[in-house]
């Protein structure tokens, strides 16, 4: 499941991890529910709390079942990920060089950027390139309505 979400006053929410009983300390369930956003400088963010994913997402970010976090990052298959930009075929793997990893072949492409020893990592790739662009185009439709 993933949905989208623009909501720009998410109330700040109870971040206990546990709560007690008779003295005891018992763990709250957890929903599994993880909030993506982009923050000011173009890093893909996971996290646990929506209020946080509102606050240092503008009010834009996804609700997903099928990603974890981890530090802040997203976590896929136990690896974290580091996301500065996204497009049509391709994530932005590094800020300072821009290097980019391609998540499929482009059709009109003569030369084919391969990622040796990098096969697992294109999955995980694409589902955060999806991500991405929607929160990333959902926040310049945002702004568009705004100007």
């Amino acid at each position: 499941m993933r949905e989208i979400r623009v909501n720009y006053n998410v109330p700040k929410t109870d971040r206990h991890e546990y709560t007690y009983k008779d003295g005891k300390r018992i763990k709250k369930e957890d929903s599994g529910i993880r909030y993506a956003y982009i923050d000011d400088g173009g890093l893909l963010h996971i996290t646990k709390w929506e209020d946080t994913a509102s606050e240092y997402g503008n009010g834009v970010y996804i609700a997903a079942d099928d990603i974890k976090g981890k530090n802040g990052l997203p976590e896929i298959d136990g690896k974290t990920y580091c996301v500065w930009g996204a497009g049509k075929d391709w994530v932005r793997i590094s800020k300072k060089t821009r290097e980019k990893f391609y998540t499929k072949a482009r059709n009109e492409a003569v030369k084919v950027t391969t990622h040796p020893n990098h096969e697992d990592r294109a999955g995980a790739y694409e589902i955060l390139r999806k991500i991405y662009t929607a929160v990333e185009d959902r926040l310049d439709e945002e702004s568009r309505k705004r100007a």
